[in-house]
């Protein structure tokens, strides 16, 4: 049987309410080397920095990582789910 790679996965969200816009989810996989290299590149919480620097990072991530993916709901989207029930 193959070695396995340990990986961490991160996954995290960003809006500001259904009320005033989508909801963005983010996940990545990452080994303990992609690790050490966003982090040399930077990479920590991502609210105090400007917007292009959080674009070039976002591309850093996706360039450097195992697996990447990103989805975002429109509020009516998110409104439904909440008004259902989360079925």
């Amino acid at each position: 049987m193959g070695e396995t790679a340990k990986l961490t996965l991160g996954v995290d969200e960003a809006g500001r309410g259904a009320q005033i816009g989508p909801l963005v989810l983010a996940a990545v996989a990452l080994t303990p080397e992609q690790c050490d290299l966003l982090l040399a590149a930077g990479l920590r919480d991502s609210k105090p920095l400007a917007a292009r620097r959080r674009r070039a990072l976002a591309a850093t991530i996706r360039a450097s990582a195992s697996w990447a993916a990103t989805e975002a709901s429109s509020s009516r989207v998110v409104d439904r789910y909440v008004a259902g029930g989360f079925r």
